[in-house]
């Protein structure tokens, strides 16, 4: 009896990266809005239906992945502060309402700085001595700085 033997080698098979942006992305400003373009490998084509997707971490609250018109983008109002680690995928599917099929990826880490220092009066809304605070920083005797104030009483 003769038998026969065939060997099969498996490759795990990388999923191509399809952004030529920096995987480290600009800061964004908190509670300002936040846009930047993803810019494709290649080309969009018309008349396909395009997917975008976080695929796993998280983007800040606020802030969503969009396809407006053939251009990726992250976009909006961050309400968080921190460094954010996340992947995006874009794929096609031959109609809005198909399972979107193959597509690439790529990881991106976005950092939103903590927010701005809040000026609070010391004694009330008339008062011209101000406090100014930032993440718990404690001014040395004698440094002063400048603050403009202005409105009705």
């Amino acid at each position: 009896m003769a038998t026969c033997k065939q060997v099969f080698t498996l490759e795990e098979k990388k999923v191509p990266e399809c952004f030529t942006n920096d995987s480290t992305l600009p800061d964004a400003v908190y509670n300002s809005f936040y846009t930047q373009t993803l810019t494709p490998v290649a080309t969009l084509e018309p008349g396909n239906y395009w997917n975008i997707a976080v695929e796993s971490g998280s983007l800040p609250s606020g802030i969503i992945a969009t396809i407006d018109f053939g251009t990726p983008s992250i976009q909006g109002t961050s309400t968080d502060s921190g460094t954010f680690s996340f992947t995006i995928r874009i794929s096609q599917s031959t109609d809005e309402y198909a399972e979107p099929t193959g597509g690439c990826t790529k990881a991106f880490t976005l950092t939103v700085p903590e927010a701005p220092p809040v000026l609070t009066p010391q004694q009330s809304l008339d008062a011209t001595t101000w406090t100014i605070g930032y993440g718990g920083y404690e001014p040395e005797s004698g440094e002063t700085a400048n603050v403009t104030a202005s409105g009705a009483n």
